[in-house]
């Protein structure tokens, strides 16, 4: 569900100005798109679901022929906004409301050649709903590139105000996902480690093919 109109009072509208402050993002975010540019062709019109202020999305610009950026929180739209015009790519990058969850319960609709996220999924309450929704939303021939957090004990966000859904994701369970939903050429492996506290804690990255029909 693409709209121009985003929920309100999203938990995220408080961090928008200050997010991209964080180098530790900003270096997520570029080692994350650099390894997708490495494994998927370039081309088409991309969806960065859960986008945030466009960190990732604008990392892989040079790799789309346009970018959407996709998200609830209006601070983090109004933030992506200000960056896609500060990069000069108004003309090939957007930036509107977008719920998965909300795309669950309705008809698929394949608009995208590539829907990728980083550290999304864990946010997402029916994390194999949204992911089968993602793969039904990309056009025949075209992929998904999907990172998060490994599953953790909760330690990762035990310091912050955002509460997510899941405490990090099972990369097995979205391994298992695409191959249910008859995606090809699947590699699910690890792309970087954030340090934190003292803890290592893995980041995933899952790309893989839709079927053609």
């Amino acid at each position: 569900m693409l709209s121009s109109f985003p929920t309100p009072n999203s938990p995220f509208d408080a961090h928008a100005e200050q997010w991209d402050s964080s180098p530790v993002r900003g270096e997520r975010a570029r080692t994350v798109a650099s390894e997708i540019m490495r494994r998927l062709p370039s081309g088409g019109h991309w969806l960065d679901i859960g986008s945030g202020t466009g960190l990732l999305g604008l990392a892989l610009s040079s790799h789309a022929d346009h970018v959407s950026l996709g998200d609830t929180s209006q601070g983090m739209l109004e933030v992506a906004h200000r960056n896609i015009a500060d990069a000069g790519l108004n003309d090939r990058m957007d930036a509107l409301f977008c719920d998965a969850e909300q795309w669950v319960s309705e008809v698929p609709s394949q608009e995208y050649d590539v829907i990728v996220s980083l550290m999304a999924l864990h946010h997402m309450k029916d994390q194999r709903s949204v992911t089968r929704a993602l793969v039904d939303r990309v056009r025949p021939g075209g992929w998904v590139a999907l990172a998060d957090m490994d599953a953790d004990d909760g330690s990762y966000h035990a310091d912050g105000d955002i509460v997510p859904a899941h405490h990090g994701t099972e990369r097995a369970l979205v391994e298992q996902l695409l191959h249910e939903c008859g995606c090809q050429n699947i590699l699910v492996s690890t792309v970087m480690t954030i340090s934190k506290s003292g803890r290592d804690y893995p980041v995933f990255l899952a790309t893989a093919q839709v079927a053609r029909r």
